[in-house]
């Protein structure tokens, strides 16, 4: 199997959750969704994957962070913008806005608001009576585009640094905030006329045929470039292209819908044949090239600084790993039945993939329904907690307990007997505390 891209999920929140918008201050993730008329919002730490408050915002229709000073801004059913301080819930402000009532709680329209913060102004954006409105809150301005041919049936809003774009997938309405004038292009026979919008970004849709003999497209607004798929997608390879900037939280980790999502790749090794070392195991050899060692083991580095070889020979005590060890470092392929020897042996000699490695580990482990597989789940958190990768622990740990199949009562009985290279009470009840505190269940009520 070729593993040279590794993205793996874990979810943030149970269910069917819309993204609404989201924001990093401080190495917390600020999120908010909406579900069933109401708005939630999140925070979350991204050192140990979990929730730390989540609050339910009763009658919210949309919203939006206000990026500069810290606040939540919601548009409520009661034609209200409330101002927020996510860190102080109770400091709320309301202002009246110049919207019909009657059009907020119209059912119909429940999906067709979308609010962003511009250069220190808030914008409204929806559709409504083949109109497509764009209110600035800031300012009390309303702009309105009267000359939609046709209300569409489905349509998704954009944001772009100067424009906020919205998707009826057989024309594109822009509209720019500086000359606040509007302007629209058609979609080309090539590319338009679909079936269905996927907001893939903040910045990129998803445009799908019903018929699975259609590929799939992705609009970049950003970069101004369509990209086209070789295939029609399901909707858990839709994952693969989520991982791109608009998407990009920090590092390798990336937001979309309900989940945050790890990328990485691994690194392969060109055969070179210059200045071989041996590694036996005191009877077979095996040659392979000192500075490819180097360059991907801190183990055989830190040898290699310290002493000088000279047409010598190593015992390793993993010999017996060694070949699926140099199948995997040249092609970046392995048996998946042998990932946990290849693990062994990249532990061992800090290979430069360790990280790679494990975000593959954790993506085929996700939601064990089985009582020995569940087992397995355990000796990868504990081989983890064991040799300080507490990043992976805490990633494992969180989709573990986030899946529908996890059985907690089964998952402690394993736990109580798990005896560790490290100190096992220690593990037993740092472990314990993540799943007690893990994920507050009861939301405050606001609004």
């Amino acid at each position: 199997m070729d593993i040279n891209k590794i993205v793996s999920q874990i979810n943030i929140i149970e269910g069917h959750y819309d993204l609404v918008d989201y924001i990093l201050y401080n190495d917390l993730l600020y999120i908010l969704y909406k579900y069933d008329n109401n708005i939630y919002s999140i925070k979350y730490n991204l050192d140990k994957y979990c929730i730390i408050d989540k609050i339910k915002y009763n009658n919210g229709i949309s919203g939006c962070f206000d990026k500069n000073n810290e606040f939540i801004y919601l548009l409520t059913k009661n034609a209200e913008l409330v101002r927020i301080n996510p860190n102080c819930s109770s400091e709320m402000t309301k202002y009246n806005i110049n919207v019909d009532i009657n059009i907020i709680n119209d059912d119909e329209n429940d999906n067709n608001f979308k609010m962003y913060y511009i250069n220190d102004n808030i914008y409204l954006c929806y559709l409504y009576s083949f109109e497509f409105i764009v209110y600035n809150l800031t300012k009390g301005l309303i702009l309105t585009y009267n000359n939609i041919e046709l209300e569409p049936a489905i349509f998704s809003f954009y944001q772009v640094k100067n424009n906020i774009y919205l998707n009826t997938v057989e024309v594109l309405y822009i509209f720019n905030i500086e000359t606040e004038t509007f302007s629209k292009e058609n979609y080309d026979d090539e590319y338009g006329y679909y079936d269905e919008i996927i907001n893939i970004s903040k910045s990129c849709a998803l445009l799908s045929k019903a018929s699975l003999l259609d590929s799939d497209k992705i609009y970049d607004y950003e970069n101004n470039t369509i990209k086209i798929l070789e295939k029609h997608l399901n909707i858990n390879e839709y994952i693969n292209f989520a991982t791109i900037d608009s998407n990009n939280l920090k590092d390798n980790i990336y937001i979309y819908n309900n989940s945050l999502l790890f990328l990485t790749y691994g690194t392969i090794s060109e055969k070179n044949e210059d200045n071989n070392i041996i590694l036996t195991n005191g009877i077979d050899k095996i040659s392979i090239s000192k500075n490819i060692l180097i360059k991907r083991s801190l183990f055989f580095k830190n040898m290699f600084n310290d002493l000088i070889f000279e047409n010598i020979e190593i015992i390793f005590p993993l010999y017996d790993k060694l070949n699926i060890y140099l199948q995997y470092i040249m092609t970046n392929t392995i048996d998946v039945d042998k990932i946990d020897e290849l693990f062994d042996i990249c532990l061992f000699i800090e290979d430069v993939d360790l990280k790679h490695l494990s975000n593959y580990i954790i993506s085929k482990n996700s939601n064990y329904p089985s009582y020995m597989e569940l087992s397995k789940s355990l000796n990868y958190i504990q081989l983890f907690y064991d040799n300080n990768m507490m990043k992976q622990y805490y990633r494992i740990m969180s989709d573990l307990l986030s899946g529908k199949n996890f059985d907690k009562d089964k998952f402690l009985e394993f736990l109580k007997q798990t005896q560790t290279s490290s100190d096992s009470f220690i593990f037993y009840i740092d472990t314990l505390e993540y799943i007690v505190k893990y994920k507050p269940y009861k939301y405050k009520y606001k609004i």
